[in-house]
């Protein structure tokens, strides 16, 4: 185990998540209260393979130095969390909060991963991404045609519309 200076370590110009806007406020709100849980995975040339996200982050939030494990892949790392009981409150939060943010933090860049298929030969189909695109453009489709077959009304003044089924809701 060594220690690196943060600055010695370069992002990934080829990351194909984008991250969502709230996705990056979850992540900022899960480090705020709870601490990093995560760790990030580099190449030999301390670039970033996986993690970029939350290398971001602990740049926010002045982190200097990182803990590197050095490994050939052939053992798994753990990060342990001594300050950290799974069963209390912050425990069982901090494994919901990783997982919301993996979920909600992930938005592919379609253009980086058709030059990564390209450029390095990366089959798309075999990680699921064709299929992702595909459940993101259902999920699309369907938020369209519910909202269209909703009723609606029209401001005559400001034009702005209004779904009738959410204002019946919120009474």
């Amino acid at each position: 185990m060594t220690e690196l200076d943060i600055k010695d370590i370069v992002n990934d110009d080829l990351n194909a998540n984008k991250g969502t806007e709230f996705g990056m406020k979850m992540l900022d709100q899960s480090i705020d209260r709870l601490g990093f849980g995560r760790s990030i995975l580099l190449d030999k040339d301390n670039r970033i393979v996986a993690g970029n996200k939350t290398f971001e982050k602990a740049l926010e939030k002045g982190i200097t130095k990182v803990i590197v494990v050095e490994t050939t892949g052939d053992q798994l790392v753990a990060v342990k969390r001594v300050d950290t009981d799974l069963d209390s409150k912050d425990g069982r939060e901090l494994a919901l909060a990783d997982n919301a943010v993996a979920k909600e933090n992930l938005a592919w860049d379609k253009e980086v991963l058709e030059q990564l298929s390209t450029d390095f030969g990366v089959d798309r189909g075999e990680w699921g991404f064709e299929r992702e695109q595909a459940r993101q453009a259902t999920e699309s489709e369907r938020s369209r045609f519910e909202k269209a077959k909703r009723p609606s009304l029209v401001c005559p003044y400001c034009f702005s519309e209004f779904d009738l089924e959410e204002e019946e809701d919120e009474q």
